[in-house]
Order: structure tokens, then C-alpha cells, then sequence
């Protein structure tokens, strides 16, 4: 690496860090609301249906989640190649904005989600288009007779803590707002002041670790659905646990990985730190028989920009990594260790994979078009680098993306021929 690249990239790591520090001090005032409607971890209740002899679906979407850390951690923790036995690794995985506003709905609700397409249909307001999105799954899986759990849908009628009224009137579809057990105190700048990311982290932790008692496991055969979000990702830190692993800069199947600084360290272990507790709740999945049935889809909204894969390193200093967003999926009686296949994904491919082989023919239930990911391979997909991420503002009818870029790519995101400014 030249002297120069190192020069940009500290400057751009710092750049990113000041980012994430904006991003942390807004949320910190905004989650300093009282909150009512929060589902309390200690009240012994069972939230989370999955059946032995049905068919369970679930979808994890971990806030913030590096793609690129996969095969470093498995290489790190072996444990998790047998907690994980029988999922796909998808490293060539593009995500449509830095940040959830963007981000987010597509994964929810497929391709008519993605930033450029809610812009396109420039008569409905932001927030209409991100609760249909919010929706598309769930309503589905409700009309397919399955019982459906939705958990902490992110930015749900554009509330920081999210409006689960969204989902009134649907039967079968329970929603809960798990990661805000915790009252935060009255004042939110006394908050901030007393409060850190070490306790956020911590909190979203307690809630992953708590998936064991959450879940009720029947021997019925009624077939499930969850939609479980957790930002503990967001939230990078030190973890004394995984302290011993190797935090060094090194190659893994010809990809190297850069650990040149706190930033990248602390990412690092928090990511480790996720997936040996989503392991632990698999490994009980099979202990109570419930893990060869369910499929599994782990995804995020995006990535963070670490420059920590130079292969994800651009002209003029773009990094990919903030739009490779993480996508393994486990299917119905899948066996063996991690495999990778580097197709080209997106993660608005998630309700395609979530519905295949489970649901004929299924049509978005809200504009009644048919949900798939046709066009992914026969078009750009259209990714913004813009960074207005605050929802009080940028919530008219269209996404305000006048501070960045849109990308289109395809193929393989990188390979910086693929990628084309627009």
C-alpha cells in the first residue's frame, strides 16, 4: 500500500468515525423517550413460536453487520462451524445505501423497495412506502395461515422507537419492541452523559442472549415466521471475550483483511461476539429439534466504512465495505459446514429467499406485483452514498440524497468496472 493510500485511508477511517459518533449522539437523544410499549426480557413470557413438525422461517437482520468478517471468524471460533452447520456464505453481496433509511426497506420488502424505486413513486410519502416495506413479509406469511413474530422493525411508522401500530388488524402477527427493555433516564443529554456504547452493546446483547427463554417451542404442526431485528453491530466496542482472537491484519482465501486500529478491532469483535451468541441459541434449536426445519436467513441493512478489504477500495476513495451488507442463509435440512458461493446478491433478495419453496407465487400483498428478484441480474442496481440519515428530515416523498452519489452495479461488486456513477 503506498504512503498516499495510507494517508486517505486514515483520513477517510477518521471521516467515519466522526460519522458513527454524530450517528451515536442523535440516537442516544432520540432513544431517550420514555418507553411504554417495551417488552419486558425479565417477564418470563415466551414470544417466539417455532414448531417441530411445521415449517419455520426466520430472518435475522443484524444492524451494521460486516460481510467480509465471515470466514475470519470461523476461522477464529471453530465452534461456530458446527453451530452453523448447513448455512451459505454470500460475500459478493451489494446493499443499496449507507445507512438504514436507505437501507432497510428493500431488505423488508424486495426490489420495489430499494431507494431508487420508493423515489420513483414520488406521490407517497417516505414513511407510507418504509411501513409497506415493514409489512411486506409478515402480511404475507399471515395470509399463508403461519404465525408470525415480528421484532424490533426498525424506524416502523418512522419513529426511532419503533410504532409497532403498523401491524394492528393482522391476526396472526404479534410484534414486540424487545431491544427497548431498558428505561433510560428522563433527561436524554443526562443520557448521553451517562451512558455509553459499551451499554448499548451490552443491552442488545442481553436481548440475543436471552433467545433460548424467548422461544416456544411446540410439537404442533403450525408453521412459523420471525422477523428479529438487533443492532448490537451498531454499537462497536471492546469485548473482553473476544480479546484473544486475532486482531491482526491478515489473508484468508485470498482476501486481506486489515486490523490496523481501534475502529477495525472493535467492529471485529462485536461481529464475533454476535455470532457465538446467535450460535449458542442455534445449538439449543437442535437440541429441541426445531434446527433442521427452519430456515434461517441472516442479513444486514449495510456495512460500515473501515477500508479493511482493499479489494472493496475504489477511485477516489470509496469504500464498498459501507454497502456490503452480510447474507448467509441455512435451508429447510441443510447439513455441513460453511459454503460460499460468490453469486451476485442483494439484500433485497432476502423475501425472495424467505418465500422459495414455502409460499407458490407469492405477490407482494400491498401493489399485488409478483415478488421476485427478476430484474437483479438484468439491470444496475441503483445504491446511494448519501448520508442524510436523520428520519425527521429526510421524510418527504422522496429520499434526499443531494449530499452523495447513486451507483449502479452489477456482477461483482469488486470489480470497479462493475460500478458505474449515475
Amino acid at each position: 500500500m503506498t504512503s498516499f493510500v495510507k494517508k486517505i485511508k486514515r483520513i477517510l477511517v477518521a471521516t467515519a468515525s466522526v460519522v458513527l459518533l454524530l450517528t451515536t449522539v442523535f440516537a442516544f437523544t432520540a432513544y431517550g423517550q420514555e418507553i411504554n410499549s417495551a417488552f419486558d426480557l425479565e417477564s418470563g413470557e415466551k414470544i417466539i413460536p417455532l414448531s417441530k413438525n411445521g415449517m419455520n422461517v426466520i430472518v435475522i437482520m443484524i444492524d451494521r453487520a460486516i460481510n467480509g468478517y465471515v470466514p475470519f471468524m470461523f476461522e477464529d471460533e471453530p465452534l461456530l462451524e458446527e453451530e452453523f452447520s448447513g448455512f451459505t456464505y454470500y460475500p459478493n453481496t451489494a446493499g443499496y445505501g449507507c445507512h438504514t433509511n436507505y437501507a432497510l426497506p428493500a431488505l423488508y420488502g424486495g426490489y420495489e423497495y430499494t431507494p431508487w424505486a420508493m423515489n420513483e413513486r414520488d406521490s407517497e410519502l417516505l414513511v407510507d412506502k418504509h411501513n409497506e416495506a415493514l409489512k411486506v413479509l409478515p402480511v404475507l406469511f399471515n395470509n399463508n395461515g403461519f404465525k408470525v413474530t415480528v421484532c424490533d422493525p426498525p424506524f416502523a411508522n418512522y419513529q426511532q422507537i419503533p410504532d409497532l401500530s403498523i401491524y394492528k388488524g393482522y391476526e396472526n402477527i404479534n410484534a414486540y419492541n424487545v431491544q427497548y427493555a431498558y428505561q433510560p433516564y428522563d433527561d436524554p443529554l443526562e443520557y448521553y452523559n451517562m451512558v455509553n456504547i459499551d451499554t448499548w452493546f451490552s443491552q442488545r446483547k442481553a436481548v440475543l442472549d436471552a433467545l433460548p427463554s424467548l422461544t416456544d417451542i411446540s410439537d404442533s404442526e403450525e408453521n412459523t415466521f420471525l422477523f428479529l431485528q438487533n443492532d448490537i453491530t451498531h454499537w462497536p466496542t471492546y469485548v473482553e471475550d473476544c480479546a484473544d482472537y486475532d486482531l491482526t491484519t491478515r489473508s484468508k482465501d485470498g482476501v486481506l483483511m486489515y486490523m490496523d486500529d481501534y475502529q477495525q478491532q472493535t467492529h471485529y469483535m462485536t461481529n464475533i461476539a454476535t455470532y457465538k451468541t446467535l450460535g449458542e441459541w442455534f445449538a439449543y434449536l437442535k437440541e429441541q429439534g426445531v434446527y433442521d426445519n427452519t430456515r434461517i436467513i441472516i442479513t444486514s441493512d449495510h456495512g460500515f466504512s473501515l477500508y479493511q478489504f482493499d479489494h472493496l477500495w475504489m477511485s477516489g476513495g470509496r469504500d464498498v465495505q459501507f454497502v456490503n451488507p452480510v447474507l448467509m442463509v441455512k435451508d429447510f435440512y441443510a447439513t455441513g459446514s460453511l459454503k460460499t458461493d460468490h453469486s451476485f446478491m442483494t439484500n433485497a433478495d432476502v423475501p425472495t429467499l424467505a418465500t422459495r419453496r414455502v409460499i407458490k407465487n407469492p405477490v407482494n400483498p400491498f401493489t399485488k406485483n409478483a415478488l421476485n428478484n427478476y430484474t437483479k441480474n438484468k439491470e444496475d442496481q441503483m445504491t446511494t452514498s448519501a448520508h442524510q440519515f436523520y428520519i425527521e428530515f429526510n421524510n418527504g416523498t422522496t429520499f434526499d440524497t443531494s449530499d452523495g452519489n447513486w451507483w449502479g452495479v452489477h456482477d461483482d461488486i469488486g470489480v470497479e468496472e462493475n460500478w458505474t456513477c449515475y
